[in-house]
Formats: C-alpha cells, sequence, structure tokens
C-alpha cells in the first residue's frame, strides 16, 4: 500500500535523487538497498523513468507498488565480476556457447521489471545472440533481449529487498539462478534454483544449465578466486573434472 504521507512529500514528482529514496535495508556485504512506492496510476511514468541513474540493480513490482534499487559495495560487485570468467571457462570445457547479458532489464507478464546482478545466454540462445550482433543492425540487439529471456540469473547478496525474485525470473522463462550470498560462517554460499518445472521453482544439488556445476564448486571457486584472483579459476575446475 502507498503511504500517503510519502506521496504528500514528494508530490507526485518521481524520484531524481538518490537522497529522495527510502533506505530499506544494508546487505551482508554492505550494499545498501532502497526503495520508491507508487500508486497503480503510476505505473506508466515509473516503467519509462531511468532508474539507472539511482542505482545499479532496480525490481520493479506493480502488485505491491514498490521499486527497489541496489547501491552495491565494493565486495559485492568484486564477487559478482568472477562470476563471469567462471562461467566463460567452464562454458568453453563443455562446449556449451556463452554470452554474458549484463546489465540488462527484462520485464516479465505483468509490467514487473528486474535487472539480475549477471545474467548469460547459453547453448542455441548464445549463438542467436552473436549472430545477432553480426548483423550491426540498429535495434536488433534490443529486440533480441525483449523476445529471449537469459538461460541463467545470478543474484548476490541476498536480503529480504529479493522476495519473490524466483517467481519472477520463472515468469520470465529463465531456466535457472544462483543465488550467492556471503555470511560470516561459511564466508560464501551459493544456491542454485531450477525454475522451470511443473509444480514451481525449487532447489537443486547441481545446474541443470551447465552440467557438473554445483553449489559447492561454485562456492570454491568464487572464494578462492576473491583471494587468489581469477586466474586460479582453470586450474581450480579442472581438479574437480571441468576441463576443456
Amino acid at each position: 500500500m502507498v503511504l500517503e504521507e510519502h506521496r504528500e512529500a514528494r508530490e507526485g514528482a518521481l524520484p531524481g535523487r538518490r537522497e529522495d529514496l527510502e533506505p530499506v535495508c544494508t546487505g551482508r556485504m554492505g550494499s545498501t538497498f532502497f526503495r520508491w512506492r507508487f500508486a497503480p496510476t503510476e505505473l506508466p511514468a515509473v516503467l519509462d523513468h531511468d532508474w539507472a541513474r539511482l542505482g545499479r540493480r532496480v525490481f520493479i513490482d506493480p502488485e505491491r507498488g514498490e521499486v527497489t534499487l541496489m547501491a552495491p559495495s565494493g565486495p559485492h560487485e568484486t564477487v559478482a565480476d568472477l562470476v563471469t570468467p567462471l562461467l566463460l571457462h567452464v562454458s568453453q570445457a563443455l562446449s556449451v556457447p556463452c554470452v554474458p547479458a549484463a546489465g540488462t532489464t527484462w520485464s516479465p507478464p505483468g509490467s514487473r521489471r528486474v535487472e539480475a546482478d549477471r545474467s548469460y545466454y547459453l547453448g542455441e540462445a548464445a549463438l542467436g545472440y552473436r549472430e545477432v550482433k553480426r548483423e550491426r543492425r540498429a535495434g536488433l540487439a534490443d529486440a533480441f533481449f525483449d523476445s529471449n529471456p537469459p538461460q541463467l540469473a545470478v543474484e548476490v547478496e541476498r536480503t529480504h529487498a529479493d522476495d519473490g525474485k524466483p517467481d519472477v525470473y520463472r515468469d520470465l522463462g529463465v531456466a535457472e539462478m544462483w543465488r550467492i550470498d556471503v555470511s560470516r560462517e561459511p564466508a560464501l554460499t551459493v544456491e542454485i534454483l531450477e525454475l522451470q518445472r511443473s509444480g514451481g521453482w525449487r532447489p537443486v544439488d547441481r545446474s541443470t544449465v551447465l552440467p557438473g556445476l554445483t553449489p559447492a564448486l561454485i562456492a570454491l571457486v568464487l572464494e578462492t578466486a576473491d583471494m587468489d584472483g581469477a586466474e586460479v579459476i582453470p586450474g581450480l575446475l579442472a581438479k574437480a573434472g571441468i576441463a576443456p
């Protein structure tokens, strides 16, 4: 429900500064999450607003009348940046084409809008995107993103602000979601969610889109690479039996 005093204070204007947003919580890695509440009649303007100026990641939920944004910490970005070299090495070893799609925002049915920390096209979808890039025609990449969800979405630093994300990605057509979180003990944890299954999504003990990857292996690789650098990733995967 929209808070009337919040609406009166802003006089109907959409936020132009981060100071206009309501701080919601701080994640375990030090990132700050912000919220903006809106009325149903404001949804078209909210969807057209340039939220990227205010936060790294955006989640628009018209049912709750909320926009959630994130100001990532340094540790958050460090871990998130290591996911791409991990995925590229694994995809090469498994001969599965992989194209990062970071920074892309998708709108599933219901006008909800979501941007993952990292997301990836795999297999045939990755080949399709590469073909679009070869065409070098304006608008083709945007059209491809609009009609083709990624196979994998990755979220780092889970908080209650992320409630409902698996359902959103499932509705969008994403096959798998990884939740990566840093807590005190153990230092890094990973959860793999299989989204496209009858009866709803569920946690699984190994990836369905990149066979051979388990939550424990992903956590080991990311945690070690965070300490020793991304160059250790191929060796760690080879020890686990994942190598070209």
